[in-house]
């Protein structure tokens, strides 16, 4: 990962998002990555429509309440960062992070410390694209 210092820029005055993919992974991974999730110690909030749910254990229960509804997992790093999952396709890990929400060096360390066990927990390369959605 760059330093602080190499991409505090990237983050100042920016009031775009940034998008963090995990790509070309298997329903299995997805469930992976969910009970990594729920297991993590981070606070989750997971809302199928209006209402805020437990979050399910695979993604394709996940699938299936988005048959009804729209879904999100936000997932807080802190009090003030969070990152949003919205699980719209099986091969590929898409989360969505405020620019604005990575201030200080910290809050770098922070993001970069998820992202880093993120990547070591499933043997995948997380990657953020900067400013605009790319894919």
């Amino acid at each position: 990962m760059k330093s602080w210092h190499e991409m505090k820029d990237e983050f100042h005055g920016d009031r775009s998002h940034k998008y963090l993919y995990i790509k070309d992974i298997s329903p299995e991974t997805w469930n992976k990555v969910i009970d990594l999730i729920r297991c993590s110690g981070y606070e989750l909030e997971f809302s199928h429509g209006n209402k805020i749910i437990e979050l399910p254990y695979t993604i394709s229960e996940i699938k299936l309440l988005q048959e009804i509804d729209s879904t999100c997992l936000k997932i807080w790093l802190d009090e003030t960062i969070s990152i949003n999952c919205y699980f719209l396709k099986n091969t590929e890990v898409e989360m969505e992070l405020s620019s604005h929400a990575i201030a200080t060096e910290s809050d770098y360390i922070l993001l970069t410390s998820f992202l880093d066990w993120l990547s070591k927990s499933t043997n995948k390369r997380v990657n953020i694209t900067q400013n605009t959605k790319q894919k």
